[in-house]
């Protein structure tokens, strides 16, 4: 949570990707916009090792790219306030809507 709490205080956007094995999780957080990552995730999961296909994250991380030059270009629409999860083993793709936590320590409270 560290990237975040520090992005959040400083009103600063940025994209937050996840890789376990053949899935990918890609999000877009704008301070006071969108939920942060502890609107998100309540709590770190417990320290484990993670499986993680290479490829998998070379995809996601093409995918952050491709959401910054949106977001610096207006062109398109971004993944503000929502998550995209792929599941690269069989194809499916799954938006989710989020919404900020109106208690959430970091981003509940206006600043």
């Amino acid at each position: 949570f560290i990237l975040n709490d520090y992005a959040v205080k400083n009103r600063v956007p940025f994209l937050h990707a996840a890789v376990e094995s053949l899935e990918g999780r890609l999000s877009f957080v704008v301070p006071f916009e969108t939920p942060c990552l502890r609107c998100i995730y309540k709590a770190l999961p417990p320290r484990r090792e993670i499986p993680v296909l290479g490829a998998t994250a070379g995809i996601l991380g093409t995918m952050e790219a491709i959401e910054v030059i949106k977001f610096l270009t207006g062109i398109g629409n971004t993944l503000k306030g929502r998550m995209a999860i792929f599941n690269f083993k069989t194809w499916d793709v799954r938006i989710i809507y989020m919404e900020r936590d109106p208690h959430c320590d970091i981003c509940g409270m206006p600043r």
